[in-house]
């Protein structure tokens, strides 16, 4: 059940609380008890290193409610494998190799593949930041060299200057 890590400063368990995975993890640079439910519905706690079981237990029994309504939550967020969210609104993909490029029909996206997908959205998103950025640029009172569109998790924005 748990697992070993290389490192002595983090060590990892998995943990079933009330038919819920709940991923532990002790670590030597935290200081309090963290409990998160990702976007893809995973639980994780994270604890100082000498905490106990039992004292994660009991932090997760203390916020058994959030925790539940919380992960339901994130479960109904989940895109299913054969959607995906563009500018607020769910569409279905459909995959045929007859088309060159990526177009919307309805609820429907049809597209070649998901490379190809992948590169119309960023070519899109590109397109809606740059006219949002005309039309702030007089507020900003700096040039605007370029804008760049990358599949980032922690860094959503940067701005040099």
């Amino acid at each position: 059940m748990a697992r070993k890590t290389p490192s002595l400063k983090q060590k990892s368990i998995n943990l079933d609380f009330y038919g819920l995975s709940v991923l532990i993890n002790f670590k030597t640079n935290v200081k309090s008890m963290r409990l998160r439910v990702g976007k893809d519905a995973k639980i994780t706690l994270s604890m100082p290193f000498y905490s106990t079981q039992k004292m994660a237990l009991s932090f997760l029994e203390m916020h058994k409610i959030w925790l539940e309504n919380t992960y339901k939550k994130a479960l109904a967020n989940l895109p299913k494998d054969d959607e995906m969210k563009f500018l607020g609104q769910v569409y279905k993909i459909k995959f045929d190799e007859n088309f060159k490029e990526p177009f919307f029909d309805g609820e429907f996206v049809f597209t070649p593949n998901l490379k190809s997908l992948e590169c119309f959205k960023k070519v899109r998103a590109k397109e809606l930041f740059l006219e949002l950025v005309s039309h702030f640029q007089p507020f900003i009172n700096k040039p605007i060299k370029r804008i760049v569109i990358r599949n980032s998790k922690t860094r959503w924005g940067s701005c040099n200057h």
